[in-house]
């Protein structure tokens, strides 16, 4: 499934020609709402009359509405088929179903692109690239584990709080 998502990811980048979420949500015709009452719910993928919704908590930095919609699409690409009419709920991000893994993985290689990975792996502190690039640093953080599981030479010295994406 990995090499999968990441080849999804490759696919809609090119064919939209952005990583930019909220003109990918566009450009898939998902309809994006925020929503300010969501109080710990950080967004929800929701198809009504066959037409995808996200919802966003717009109580969120941008960044994280970004990492949040970016999952929530990831939602839309892998697993439509899985939630019907259903809304599905986040509360947090990182959590250990694999449908929740997958989400992460899609957004985590729609908004690190190659050139952010470069740029740690030659030597540029995770902190500089994720302020340069607007993201949490957890985000790429992820990534770099991701690539390291996918049995790279690449070694992460930093550890990843599960719950930084809880509201």
């Amino acid at each position: 499934m990995s090499e999968y998502i990441k080849r999804t990811v490759d696919e809609i980048v090119i064919l939209s020609g952005t990583r930019k979420p909220f003109d990918l949500a566009d450009y898939l015709d998902i309809n994006v709402k925020r929503v300010a009452g969501l109080r710990t719910v950080l967004g929800f993928y929701h198809v009504v009359l066959g037409r995808p919704y996200i919802f966003i908590n717009d109580n969120l930095s941008e960044p994280l509405k970004e990492m949040v919609l970016s999952h929530e699409i990831g939602h839309h690409l892998l697993h439509r088929e899985m939630f019907g009419e259903n809304p599905h709920m986040e509360t947090e991000l990182f959590s250990n179903l694999k449908m929740e893994r997958e989400a992460n993985e899609f957004a985590a290689h729609l908004l690190v692109d190659d050139e952010a990975v470069h740029r740690v792996l030659e030597g540029s502190s995770i902190m500089e690239v994720a302020s340069e690039y607007s993201l949490m640093p957890e985000l790429i953080i992820y990534k770099l584990n991701y690539l390291n599981k996918m049995n790279t030479d690449i070694e992460v010295c930093a550890e990843l709080r599960e719950d930084f994406w809880k509201v």
